[in-house]
């Protein structure tokens, strides 16, 4: 049997994974590629996904532009459904986002793929998309405004968020052929070679937060190359008013040891969000086969995995450290 139609078939009848929809696997099996075949075959260079959205129900079509292949998260995405690009987040992401009580900040927005899932599955959430690299910003808007009334829940902040309000030097490497660019970082080192530096402004998450009127915030995405940890550093005001689930990419060389102390001195438990399922622990490590972590409050820990286990992701080990 095709890997892909077992996994399918695992997602159907797993007993832990009974609440997941008949959708979720038809995603896995490439459903969606007929949607997308039928855009490219009128001559679109656009990706499609659909998201079942709660707060009236109904399917979403999303749609990015495939740049011809340059947008590597469009062309994942298009040719592999939610399962397609960085698992299993996209896949938790949607259902997280469908049980939001809150505003979803997503920093380092990218090219806008978070950002329309969470204004997909939601119908009543509002995204704040941050992205401060004006090259990728451009392709954000270009994105947001292709998905109609989606527009008007996505609001988008050419701003780096760290852990203080100013100006600051965002690192690009060299580029790497055709391809669009997706990573910077305020970070010079995050990169062996840096190609380039542009000013750009900075902003805490707290100062965004006041900006924007201190909403309830459900869920923040950060994906910023290496500060993670400064993004949350200046979100201290954010974690303790609303408590949110932070998904936070942790590369080799994050600082382990300030996420860690964050983590315990806000209430928060580490999960790391493996293909094979999630690992619960309290101390922040790398790990390989889980780049994507979510920082998630102990009073949220059963509604995060009954969220996964919706999105066929099940709770395979928990650490005793």
């Amino acid at each position: 049997m095709h890997p892909r139609i077992r996994q399918a078939a695992v997602l159907v009848l797993r007993p832990a994974a009974r609440s997941v929809s008949l959708v979720t696997a038809a995603d896995f099996l490439g459903a969606h590629r007929c949607a997308d075949r039928l855009l490219r075959m009128n001559g679109e260079d656009l990706a499609s996904l659909e998201v079942a959205a709660s707060h009236g129900g109904g399917r979403v079509h999303l749609r990015m532009q495939r740049h011809g292949g340059a947008d590597q998260i469009a062309r994942q995405v298009g040719d592999g459904g939610l399962w397609g690009f960085e698992p299993p987040l996209p896949a938790l992401f949607v259902e997280l986002a469908r049980s939001s009580d809150g505003v979803v900040v997503d920093v380092g927005a990218n090219t806008g793929l978070y950002a329309l899932l969470a204004a997909a599955s939601n119908r009543a959430v509002h995204v704040h998309a941050v992205e401060p690299l004006p090259a990728l910003a451009e392709l954000l808007d270009a994105n947001v405004t292709l998905n109609g009334r989606l527009a008007r829940r996505i609001h988008r902040h050419q701003v780096a968020l760290s852990d203080r309000t100013g100006t600051a030097m965002l690192y690009l490497p060299a580029p790497c052929g055709t391809i669009v660019e997706t990573s910077a970082s305020l970070d010079p080192a995050f990169k062996e070679e840096i190609a380039t530096a542009v000013e750009v402004e900075t902003r805490t998450l707290d100062d965004l937060w006041l900006a924007i009127g201190r909403p309830q915030i459900g869920i923040v995405k950060v994906d910023t190359e290496g500060t993670e940890h400064l993004v949350l550093r200046g979100a201290a005001r954010v974690l303790a008013a609303s408590q949110p689930i932070v998904v936070c990419e942790v590369l080799p060389r994050a600082a382990f040891g300030e996420l860690t102390e964050r983590l315990a001195a806000s209430g928060y438990l580490d999960v790391r969000l493996r293909t094979d399922g999630l690992v619960v622990g309290t101390r922040v490590g790398y790990d390989p086969d889980a780049w994507n972590h979510a920082f998630v409050p102990r009073a949220k820990r059963s509604a995060f995995e009954a969220a996964a286990r919706a999105a066929g992701v099940p709770v395979v080990h928990v650490v005793s450290d």
